[in-house]
């Protein structure tokens, strides 16, 4: 399960084979600096080759944010969250790199991460039977069988839904191809630099079927499934046990970029109902935005006001800050 954030990404990965019903959310780094979490960046390094969330190098060209959102919108999206000039334009930050292509390069790297972890396992576990596993080897065979489902912002509209649903299943769909070019080798994957992958994306976008159903056909060869991001965490209420059945509810995950909500009913079998989901480019970025003052709306400000907030919150100094209360009930009040 992948949670593509704003600001930073997380997975929780699910074993169906021997280890039915077993979770666990996948660590990030190495055994000195571990995290649940990935920031969601791209760096470009000046030799052309590509780092993947945290990286402290001199030798940076580029540093990319945001594309999630930027990935995510179109019109009626912003006509939806009532944002007449979005913050997450892209075209004046990215130049040539669109948000669908940084998005693509991202996903591919946390994907062929967690690839190689588990395989890692599987190494360990098979040491006694070095016969198959050498065979493995040779047919270069995946030694996971991976089921990917990621969640993604959402509209009410059907027609709004289906149009970026769409975009992030493709965007899934690429980096899996991009996945098998390199054999699934996270180190080969690593070794390309932006050019190569650019070209590499471009022709393997033009390999998409625009037939529906031959794309449909391609998404299920390929285990891939985008669902609406609140409904994702419905999951956790199902197995709580702690909703009263035959009711109506609704979930609301307020993130960096996106307050995303959503409706269902607890029938009285106890099973969950999915009604709608809306999303709306209104969340905690537009706390830090707010906060800045309209003449200073820049995603570049956004990390230096938040450590800000941070700090005062952390010190109680929130109260006594009329700017900030003054930002957090003009944001409530968009929410809600």
């Amino acid at each position: 399960g992948l949670d593509f954030g704003t600001f930073q990404t997380k997975v929780s990965i699910n074993h169906l084979d021997k280890y039915l019903q077993k979770h666990e959310f996948f660590e990030f780094g190495d055994e000195d600096n571990k995290s649940f979490f990935l920031p969601t960046k791209v760096f470009i390094l000046n030799d052309g080759l590509v780092k993947y969330g945290s990286y402290d190098g001199q030798n940076i060209k580029n540093v990319f944010n945001y594309f999630k959102m930027a990935s995510a919108e179109d019109k009626r999206f912003l006509v939806a969250s009532e944002i007449s000039n979005s913050i997450y334009n892209y075209k004046n930050s990215y130049e040539d790199f669109s948000p669908e292509f940084l998005a693509v390069l991202y996903i591919t790297n946390v994907l062929l991460l967690i690839r190689s972890q588990y395989d890692k396992k599987i190494n360990s576990e098979t040491s006694t039977s070095l016969g198959l596993f050498s065979k493995l080897r040779k047919q270069k065979v995946e030694l996971n069988n991976f089921i990917v489902r990621m969640g993604i912002p959402t509209e009410y509209s059907k027609e709004a839904n289906y149009l970026r649903r769409r975009k992030f299943e493709t965007i899934l769909l690429i980096s899996e191809m991009i996945q098998k070019k390199f054999e699934y080798s996270l180190n080969e994957y690593l070794k390309q630099d932006v050019d190569n992958l650019k070209k590499i994306v471009i022709e393997f976008n033009k390999q998409i079927p625009s037939n529906t159903n031959d794309f449909e056909e391609f998404l299920i060869e390929s285990q891939l499934s985008v669902f609406p991001e609140s409904a994702a965490g419905l999951l956790y209420f199902v197995k709580s046990g702690k909703l009263e059945r035959a009711k109506m509810y609704a979930a609301i995950d307020i993130g960096g970029g996106t307050s995303d909500m959503s409706f269902f009913n607890v029938l009285p079998n106890g099973r969950i109902k999915y009604i709608a989901s809306e999303s709306y480019m209104v969340a905690c970025n537009n706390i830090y935005l707010n906060y800045n003052s309209n003449t200073n709306r820049i995603l570049e400000n956004i990390k230096i006001t938040e450590d800000k907030i941070i700090k005062l919150i952390q010190n109680k100094g929130w109260e006594k800050d009329d700017n900030y209360t003054e930002s957090v009930l003009t944001v409530r009040r968009q929410i809600g």
